[in-house]
Order: C-alpha cells, then structure tokens, then sequence
C-alpha cells in the first residue's frame, strides 16, 4: 500500500487519499472534466446508499462514535491504518478500539433515560465499522474475533428485556369511537384529514410514515416520497364503488424508493371503518386544485403535511374514545389491520401481500383472537384418525 504524506486518518494518523481529489493540474482539460464528474456520480451513489431511516440511525451512532473518541482523550487512538508491515496489528488495536466503543455503548441511556438495548448496541457498532470502512476506503477491523464474543457476554449479562407492548387498532375500535367522539366526526378540514389517514392506515395495513411524515423529514417533504392527493382516484358505479390509493414503501434495503403500490378501498356503509367515505368526505371538505394535486400531501393538517407524531397522538385519541386502555402508537394500525385480515380468513399469502412484507414476518403482527383460540379448541376435540407411529411401531417420524 503506497501511502501519501500529509492526509490525516480517522484517528489522528496520514493516510493515503481515497476521496478522489486530484492533486494534479489537469482539472481543465477533457480528462480531468470527465474523471471528475465520475467522482462526483460515484459520491452521490455512496451517500444514497442507505435509506431514509437508516442514515438517521447512522449519525447517530456516528455521534456515539465521536463522544467515545473524545473520552479516550491521548491515551489511545481510535483507529489505526493498516500497512504492508503491520495489517494484522492494525486490525487488532481497531478490533479492541471497538470492543470498548461496545463498553462505552452499553452504559449510554436513549431519550427515554434506558440503557442501550444490546442489539442497539451491535447494530451501531456494526454500521460504524462499515461507515468507516467506506469512507477511508481499508478494512477497519477484517474479521474480528473477540467482538462478537463481547456482544454475546453483554447478551447474557443483560435481563432480557420485554418487549414494548403495542396493541392494534382494529375496525371495531373505529366503529366504536366514531360512534363516540364527536371529536373524530366534525367536518373541519383537519378533522376529516385526521380520520382518513387513520382508516387508511388501518384498512392498508400501512407503516405510519407511508401515510405521514417523520418530524425530521417535514422541512424536506418530497412528493415523490410521500401519498399526494393525485395518488387518490375513485372508480366504480353503485355498489362496486371503490377508491383507489398509490402508495410507496417507505422500508427499502437498497438505498432507493419503493415502486408506488395500488391499495383499493371498496365503498362501505358509512360508517367509522369506511375508508371509502373518509376518503370521499376528504375531497369535499378539503377540496384541491386539480392543478395542484401532484404537490400537495394526501392528508395534512393546518395546511402542512400531516406527522408521525400527529398520527401517534389520533392513535391515542381513538383509543381512549372507544373506552380501552394500554399502549398504542402510529404502527398500531397496521397491527390491527394485519389482525382483520387474519381473523376473518384471510391467507398467510394474502397478509403478506396486503402488507407488502418481503417474507412472512407479518404473522407476528396479527394478534391471535377468541374466535381463533376456540375454533382450535373444538377442532381438537373432533376424532382423529390413528397416526403412521402408532401404525407403524418401527417407523419415528423425523423432525
């Protein structure tokens, strides 16, 4: 490795440059133009590389990273280049570098005053050791050895910890707090908006942040990212009326926006899980020009885009309306949506497609039910024929 004098490394130390800048005075000419804009493309393809959600979670743990660089002061270096005479012993002192960065992350607290979950913990060590790795262009660590093996020790030494208990706002408690609230039935503008993203994102087992925006993200609201109200259409006549939502994926792994999806509304009766009428009651009393429907956010409230935390806080209020207790959230729409589906019938195929999971992680948002738990008590108690092992004595059927 043939190092240049005078670049500093992430820990203080001289590095080669691997940021593209040319030291050379052939900036104006073709070559130098073209080498330069392939740069450029390159940088914006590492940048965009992750999504949304992801880039938020690596600055901060990017954060966690300087916090723990200035806390080992001059007593030691945090990283370390490798050579051609000493690669292994640089991967070693950046191996024990993060095993205390492991340490350090597993006394810190979250906004909420808790310690750092341990797979918090392995995933900020893990997205700082691949963001340092892109962008100074060596393998921080290679392979390291003793790292998994703290992970693991913090694991055990950790009491598991119980899992945020999130309930699911089914149809049910829609009927049942549309028909209690006053509230939730007025014709103001930021009413009916309210509403809507709620049934829709009950009826389209929908992501919060597929219906409304993170707070972070609400100076930057792009429509080519978030439902706008030319995403909307109605189709049908009489009863085979139906609304039609394109919506887009909000989780990608690939760094890029997901294909905009069609989700259908079938028209009901009206009543407080007609997601065909809150969405028709949208368009009337918080009408858009056609001209501006591309850019202007499906539901929004006092005029700007409708939040996260405006959705959180209608989940709360919708709750407490239908007369229940515990905790709910913006996901807990999808929780009660994936629950319908479920309970009334609906496949395993079907719930994966209506929540557009990649695999079949969806069966643990639908809740199990009454209906569910004693019709599986009544089938076993229906006779059953002989099984092969009690035919067959010599046969034990495999795992």
């Amino acid at each position: 490795m043939t190092h240049q004098r005078g670049v500093p490394c992430a820990g203080g130390e001289r590095r080669e440059r691997t940021d593209g800048a040319s030291d050379g005075g052939d900036g104006g000419t073709r070559g130098g133009r073209a080498l330069a804009s392939l740069e450029r493309r390159a940088r914006e393809r590492l940048r965009g590389r992750l999504a949304a959600p992801s880039r938020r979670k690596l600055r901060t743990a990017m954060r966690h990273f300087k916090r723990f660089k200035r806390a080992l002061g001059d007593r030691r270096r945090a990283l370390r280049e490798p050579d051609e005479r000493g690669c292994y012993r640089a991967q070693l002192h950046n191996e024990w570098s993060l095993v205390l960065f492991a340490e350090y992350l597993a006394t810190r607290q979250n906004r909420h005053g808790k310690r750092l979950a341990v797979d918090t913990v392995a995933q900020y060590i893990s997205m700082v050791k691949q963001e340092l790795s892109i962008r100074y262009g060596f393998a921080i660590a290679g392979e390291p050895h003793r790292l998994p093996q703290v992970i693991k020790a913090l694991r055990r030494s950790r009491p598991k910890q119980q899992r945020r208990q999130r309930r699911g706002i089914r149809g049910q408690h829609l009927r049942a707090a549309w028909s209690a609230s006053r509230q939730l039935r007025e014709q103001s503008a930021d009413a009916v908006n309210l509403w809507a993203a709620a049934t829709t994102a009950w009826q389209a087992v929908a992501r919060g942040g597929e219906v409304a925006t993170e707070q972070a993200e609400l100076s930057a609201w792009s429509a080519a990212r978030r439902p706008t109200r030319a995403d909307l259409t109605f189709h049908g006549k009489g009863r085979r009326r139906y609304a039609q939502l394109m919506l887009r994926g909000i989780k990608q792994n690939d760094g890029g926006i997901g294909d905009k999806v069609p989700i259908l509304f079938a028209r009901g009766d009206g009543g407080g899980d007609d997601t065909y009428a809150a969405l028709r009651r949208l368009v009337d009393v918080d009408p858009c020009p056609r001209g501006r429907r591309g850019v202007t956010p499906l539901f929004r409230v006092g005029g700007r885009p409708m939040t996260v935390e405006q959705l959180r806080g209608l989940a709360h209020t919708i709750w407490e309306a239908a007369g229940l207790r515990g905790n709910v959230g913006a996901h807990s729409f999808r929780i009660g949506g994936a629950t319908d589906v479920a309970a009334n019938g609906g496949s395993a195929a079907l719930l994966q497609a209506k929540g557009r999971w990649s695999t079949d992680i969806g069966r643990i948002y639908a809740r199990m039910t009454r209906r569910a738990q004693l019709g599986a008590s009544l089938l076993m108690q229906r006779r059953a024929p002989r099984d092969l092992e009690e035919l067959c004595p010599q046969f034990t059927q495999g795992r």
